[in-house]
């Protein structure tokens, strides 16, 4: 582990970003998108279990994906864990 000062944390981009979701409801769907709509430079997949399959997809385009997103999504009670 190192120490970094915020600054840079907050400035930091993600090529790959996993995101498991809980489950695959609409609206929890609607919420993810409204957040990584933008255009960027990360490759984004999504993983979710739902009751006994997993699912992966993966988002054709890449999207922006900092610091404040990572922030944003760990409030959100339907991610389980993001991996960058």
């Amino acid at each position: 582990r190192k120490i970094v000062s915020l600054d840079k944390v907050s400035q930091l981009k993600y090529e790959n970003v996993e995101i498991q979701m809980s489950n695959l409801e609409e609206k929890n769907l609607k919420k993810l998108n409204e957040i990584i709509n933008q255009k960027g430079d990360s490759k984004i997949q999504i993983c979710v279990k739902d009751k006994d399959k997993n699912y992966l997809f993966e988002l054709k385009e890449r999207r922006k994906f900092d610091f404040e997103k990572l922030k944003s999504l760990n409030n959100e009670q339907y991610i389980k864990k993001i991996n960058v």
